[in-house]
């Protein structure tokens, strides 16, 4: 691999782990961010920065002791280390829309669905698919060595953790598009009729969501469909690599690193508590260098300096 692209994938995953390590050490320290959907957003920031860290340092490392050869036993380490945490952040991010579009298009059956239960089972179920899928990889690689089952498997994996995945997320953010655009379309006509602008509100609780949505979305059908490639390919070649690392694996972590800083933009409590972080650690910075400025301002003063 060229070192335009070594550096590329070494800043994205260093985007990647620093950004969500950061949304989740700010959720754990703060209460108020203790919330159902942020639930969500921890788990998907964990599966994100696992899957930054998977990506391009072990691969360097991988390179570094065998040049990655197909047939080395840490080269395919490396590869379903990195697929693992892959899959992990495609179900932990099906769960988070499944949220919004529950709470955006179903809001009255919110809270009887979301409860602590279902969304522990739920975060519960977005680790154990992946892990259940890739020790499946696994074993047929250690033990059965069967070209057939590994092509179902990836048969498999291409439509359950790719395609639907996708689908799902389009017919998602479909919905909240045609509810948020209903909402706003009502508001505009009662503005018009009370002579009063309302859709301020409208913009605040449920457009913000769509735009945390889309952004995410568009990245995520933008990586995975060169992985959704990629398995065609080696589907329907019996076996022949794609060959495409230079560029599917920087866009899988770049859908890594646009999570974190699209909840810090758009998600109004996360962007609130950062605000509220950054206005903390200048006041203490300011705090520590006043009482310095204030006894060599009262030293100058006693001594007509």
């Amino acid at each position: 691999m060229e070192t335009w692209l070594w550096i590329l994938g070494w800043s994205l995953s260093i985007l990647s782990m620093t950004g969500n390590g950061f949304i989740i050490f700010l959720v754990c320290r703060r209460w108020r961010l203790r919330n159902k959907t942020n639930a969500f957003v921890v788990s998907l920031a964990v599966a994100d920065f696992c899957a930054g860290w998977s990506a391009f340092p072990p691969l360097f490392v991988c390179e570094e002791i065998t040049g990655c050869d197909p047939t080395a036993f840490i080269a395919n380490g490396v590869e379903f280390l990195r697929w693992l945490f892959m899959y992990a952040s495609v179900t932990n991010l099906c769960n988070l829309v499944l949220d919004r579009y529950i709470a955006i298009v179903r809001p009255l059956s919110y809270l009887t669905f979301m409860t602590r239960r279902s969304v522990f089972q739920m975060i519960f179920m977005s680790w154990t698919i992946p892990v259940v899928v890739v020790f499946a990889f696994l074993l047929n690689w250690l033990v059965f060595e069967e070209i057939v089952l590994f092509k179902v498997l990836i048969s498999i994996s291409m439509i359950f953790l790719e395609i639907l995945p996708s689908c799902v997320l389009i017919f998602c953010f479909g919905s909240m598009y045609y509810v948020v655009y209903k909402h706003e379309r009502a508001a505009r006509i009662l503005a018009n009729q009370l002579r009063f602008n309302q859709r301020f509100l409208f913009r605040i609780k449920e457009k913000a969501a769509v735009k945390i949505m889309a952004i995410v979305i568009g990245i995520f059908l933008l990586a995975f469909s060169f992985a959704i490639r990629c398995s065609f390919i080696y589907i329907l070649k019996d076996g022949k690599p794609c060959d495409d690392k230079e560029y599917k694996i920087p866009l899988l972590v770049l859908n890594s690193v646009v999570n974190p800083f699209a909840y810090a933009v758009f998600k109004r409590d996360i962007n609130m508590e950062i605000k509220r972080y950054i206005c903390c650690v200048i006041c203490k910075k300011k705090h520590h260098s006043d009482p310095i400025y204030e006894n060599n301002s009262f030293i100058l003063r006693n001594y007509n300096i």
